[in-house]
């Protein structure tokens, strides 16, 4: 994947995947091939790359991360906090 945005915090580069640089076709191209060529490194990553999804993006964990959120928001609001602050 190219190294932009919010990839970092989704891929650990030669962990769960492989980065490059932003718009560089070679270093992309070499990555591929490099995956091609490697069932050992294929197979690691992949298995990370799965385990990296379980773990950060499982249902239960978003559905936690969002009452979170509301709740900060509520009690951000409730106190006089920056949310939806009333006159």
């Amino acid at each position: 994947a190219y190294d932009s945005s919010n990839m970092p915090e989704i891929i650990t580069h030669d962990v769960n995947g492989l980065l490059v640089p932003v718009g560089d076709a070679d270093a992309l191209a070499t990555a591929i091939v490099r995956l091609c060529n490697d069932t050992l490194l294929r197979d690691r990553l992949s298995t990370a790359a799965r385990h990296t999804a379980e773990e950060r993006f499982s249902a239960e964990r978003m559905a936690s991360d969002y009452l979170a959120l509301v709740e900060e928001i509520v009690r951000g609001r409730t106190r006089g906090g920056l949310f939806w602050q009333t006159s």
